[in-house]
């Protein structure tokens, strides 16, 4: 499971801007003493998506049902594998998060 300590993992999308302007954005944010450690993540190889929790219930389903037909090799089987541990995780810590608020808006 992820250290506790980057939950919940809040995340900014910036829709138009190019990789200069990304990276400024990350400039600023480490100067204005927000932590550390962030990231450019260039959409020419990587995948960014913000799923809600249907999605992600619906995606982790979707990818169980797909190791059942065996029909993955080893390594695609060890992707698939990884990435249902990822999202299981990130349901798990979640349903905590969203009972929080439940809680909170019972006050």
């Amino acid at each position: 499971m992820a250290d506790e300590y980057l939950w919940p993992y809040w995340a900014v999308d910036v829709p138009g801007i190019d990789e200069s302007q990304a990276a400024e954005l990350l400039r600023y944010a480490n100067e204005c003493g927000m932590p550390s450690g962030g990231s450019v993540v260039d959409p020419r190889y990587f995948l960014a998506w913000a799923l809600d929790r249907v999605s992600v219930e619906a995606l982790a389903q979707a990818l169980r049902a797909g190791l059942t037909t065996n029909m993955l090799s080893d390594g695609d089987t060890c992707m698939v594998v990884s990435m249902l541990e990822g999202l299981d995780e990130w349901l798990e810590y979640s349903s905590a998060y969203v009972q929080d608020d439940d809680d909170a808006s019972d006050t």
